[in-house]
């Protein structure tokens, strides 16, 4: 099982990953060259390999939205908080193909 993830700066590529396959027989080595003749070799000493099996990755680039109704905006909506009463404001979003979730930005300030 091979694992890969895809970078941000590859979003919206396509990815081509070739895989080959070896066994570790060494017993048609000297046959299978008489047979084929690609160059490198298939059967050596070291096993049998298979020939390249590739697949293209188109990477898909995240896609987060806002929804309305939204209490907030770049540039920041002021809202009044009053000392001794909990305030509450919705913030929503789609993230298309994607699990995401809403975090506290690095530069917000807030007391624990």
């Amino acid at each position: 099982l091979t694992q890969w993830t895809a970078a941000e700066e590859e979003a919206g590529k396509r990815i081509r990953i070739c895989f080959v396959a070896r066994d570790d027989s060494t017993m048609c080595s000297q046959h299978l060259n008489v047979l084929y003749s690609p160059q490198p070799p298939l059967a050596t000493a070291s096993g049998y390999y298979s020939l390249p099996y590739c697949i293209d990755i188109n990477v898909v680039p995240s896609t987060l939205h806002w929804l309305p109704p939204l209490a907030g905006s770049e540039l920041g909506t002021p809202y009044l908080a009053h000392v001794g009463c909990q305030s509450s404001w919705l913030f929503s979003f789609s993230a298309g193909n994607y699990t995401a979730e809403i975090a506290w930005s690095s530069d917000t300030q807030m007391l624990p």
